[in-house]
């Protein structure tokens, strides 16, 4: 096969912005297709060789398979190599456990399908996955597996059949994607047959050009290029791929490779030298700069700042050029590298990074390698829940409740009748003060019931956060319709839940009704708790393990719980009966740092608080405590209680 220039120039057209998109660059907002442009360059190159080699009756399956290992492996096995050491020392348990399958996935040329079942190739958590980039490889290699034994059985029926038959199949896995992005989106980005049309293409240029040669056309090439470069620049991550939106750069790359040759703009412009050189060293850096940017993520909770970034995107090209000189292109040389050792060395390298990976799996992430804080030992590193006896009905840790009046019946504290009663009403969100209020209700005397449930906010109507279908709505129905027969026989009540959802859901009018009905009772005097701060998770669970490091405020959830706050509190008429808690009551601004004086977080999961950060903030933080008292002195049949501190 006639060396191509151009066709180096144009893997560095699909390299740097694969790379520079995963670094964060918004103006590569579609770089992600330069995968799609590296799968058209494999077809043809590949096909090229293997139509090559049938018309001249020297294909073998076994030397198609060494190239393939000779070309993939060596580089790729060094990459794994190489991530193991700074996964034992950074990686939480539960992400030792998501690295480790991919370990064997990629291992066993399977890590699209693992990657599948995690989550979406765009989700936050893909950004710390080291190995997420194997996807690729592993659909090209399921590809590999196929093609050769198709093109070879139907090579005796002439080309003109074989290529009709790609051409079917090409349509078939095109439509299967647009079916795909429609009603399983992840699945279709990462299935080798939704993305196999884009090899196919690449193999019928293949074709064309065995046939009719390299058809030099400048205008053509340009439109190619212009294609390539829309994709890449004008695409973002809510544009649905695989899928017809995928022909643009697809089509791009067919074109450049039908087109453009050293006699066109497109074809000179892409054999400059440094085009070509990053070109050379593309697989090499495209492997290398996945695990870079994603340990970069996962060492500190804190994002990397530009300096850092660039640090990064140079040194995936340095390594890059490094793999390639010194094991890529050794790894070729077969007077170095027998095919028996290269056999030999794919099977073993297989077979440890399977057993190193089903060693972190069901190990648990190999979660010896940190001592647990004692909170976390002694189960407070969780919700409240009846086991530990409190009062939340938790449908989604405990699967076997069912929807009744249990939920409903539950109180702590106190069981002297004459003493002041509270209510604790809501979602999971008052539930994780249950512990709390507990201690609060032992040193005041007062009876607590709590009345919680997931995704059940304060309402009378019959809106809900929860997800349609789910069990916690009829359970809801029954709080609510229990709420509105029994609210006025407690001295004072509780409202706490997950605002942002109220109103990212747009029902925040049912908990307006509600708390105008309520506090019409001068009787009663209603509390409304604001959320906790509100942080990523990934930086809650770095900082129990690793408790220098800082948690970092999510606002994509704080934004719409601020604009909740500012629309009821200046909606409902104040009352004297009426008190609104904000987040510095609650003690969650006290420093800034929204941890315990023990230096972890109060948080569970950067939404709730867990049953450890209840009990500190009960010790450390006493405004609410305080603001619990004063009301409770309102009732003549209160009894004498402790003063709090």
């Amino acid at each position: 096969m006639k060396y191509r220039a151009e066709i180096d120039g144009l893997r560095a057209l699909a390299i740097v912005p694969v790379v520079l998109f995963h670094a964060g660059y918004g103006l590569f907002s579609g770089g992600f297709v330069g995968v799609d442009v590296f799968f058209v360059i494999s077809g043809y190159l590949i096909s090229t060789i293997l139509l090559e080699e049938h018309a001249n009756q020297t294909f073998s399956l076994v030397n198609f398979y060494e190239r393939r290992i000779r070309r993939i492996i060596p580089a790729l096995f060094l990459v794994m190599l190489v991530c193991l050491p700074f996964a034992w020392a950074w990686m939480l348990p539960k992400q030792m456990v998501s690295f480790s399958n991919s370990l064997m996935g990629t291992a066993l040329s399977v890590s699209n399908m693992v990657f599948w079942k995690e989550s979406g190739y765009f989700a936050a958590a893909a950004e710390e996955k080291p190995l997420l980039h194997t996807w690729s490889l592993a659909v090209e290699e399921q590809y590999y597996l196929v093609f050769p034994l198709l093109l070879g059985l139907l090579w005796k029926f002439g080309s003109r059949k074989l290529f009709l038959c790609l051409v079917a199949i090409a349509i078939c896995s095109l439509a299967l994607s647009e079916w795909g992005w429609r009603h399983q989106p992840t699945a279709n980005f990462f299935f080798a047959l939704t993305r196999a049309w884009e090899l196919i293409l690449g193999a019928l240029a293949a074709f064309f050009i065995r046939q009719r040669g390299l058809e030099s056309n400048n205008l053509l090439s340009i439109l190619a290029l212009a294609l390539v470069l829309f994709s890449i620049f004008g695409y973002d991550e809510q544009i649905p791929f695989p899928s017809l939106y995928s022909l643009v750069p697809v089509l791009g790359s067919l074109g450049i490779i039908l087109f453009a040759d050293s006699g066109t703009l497109v074809g000179r412009l892409l054999s400059l030298k440094p085009l070509v050189w990053i070109g050379l060293i593309s697989y090499s850096t495209y492997l290398w700069h996945q695990p870079l940017l994603a340990y970069s993520r996962l060492r500190t909770t804190e994002d990397a700042g530009t300096a850092e970034i660039a640090v990064l995107i140079l040194g995936s090209f340095i390594l890059g050029y490094l793999g390639y000189r010194f094991v890529e292109r050794p790894f070729r040389d077969k007077q170095r590298f027998s095919r028996r050792f290269v056999f030999n060395f794919f099977i073993v390298g297989t077979l440890l990074f399977v057993v190193l990976g089903a060693t972190g799996k069901f190990t648990g992430g190999l979660a010896q390698r940190f001592d647990k804080p004692g909170f976390v030992q002694a189960g407070k590193f969780t919700l409240p829940s009846r086991e530990q006896g409190f009062c939340f009905y938790n449908f989604n840790t405990h699967k076997g409740l069912e929807v009744g009046v249990q939920g409903t019946q539950c109180t702590i504290g106190s069981d002297n009748p004459e003493s002041p009663s509270l209510l604790l009403y809501g979602d999971s969100f008052a539930a994780q003060w249950e512990p709390y209020f507990e201690n609060l209700s032992q040193s005041l005397d007062f009876q607590l019931s709590s009345v919680t449930t997931n995704w059940c906010f304060p309402s009378l109507g019959e809106g809900s956060t929860a997800p349609a279908g789910h069990i916690s709505r009829r359970q809801c129905l029954m709080n609510r319709q229990w709420f509105e027969k029994h609210y006025r026989d407690y001295d004072v009540i509780v409202l706490a839940a997950a605002w942002y959802q109220v109103y990212e859901h747009q029902l925040s009018g049912e908990f307006v009704d509600l708390l105008e009905t309520v506090a019409a009772d001068k009787d009663i005097t209603v509390m409304v708790l604001d959320v906790p701060v509100l942080l990523r998770r990934d930086s809650v669970e770095r900082a129990v393990y690793f408790p220098d490091q800082k948690v970092i405020e999510d606002p994509l959830k704080a934004e719409p719980a601020a604009a909740f706050w500012q629309q009821v509190t200046h909606t409902v008429p104040s009352a004297p009966n009426l008190i609104f808690v904000t987040q510095q009551q609650l003690g969650f601004e006290k420093d800034g740092t929204h941890k315990t004086r023990e230096g972890y977080p109060y948080s569970l999961d950067g939404s709730h608080i867990s049953v450890y950060g209840s009990e500190s903030l009960f010790e450390e933080c006493p405004d609410l405590a305080q603001q619990v008292e004063k009301v409770l002195v309102r009732f003549d049949n209160s009894p004498e209680q402790t003063p709090m501190p």
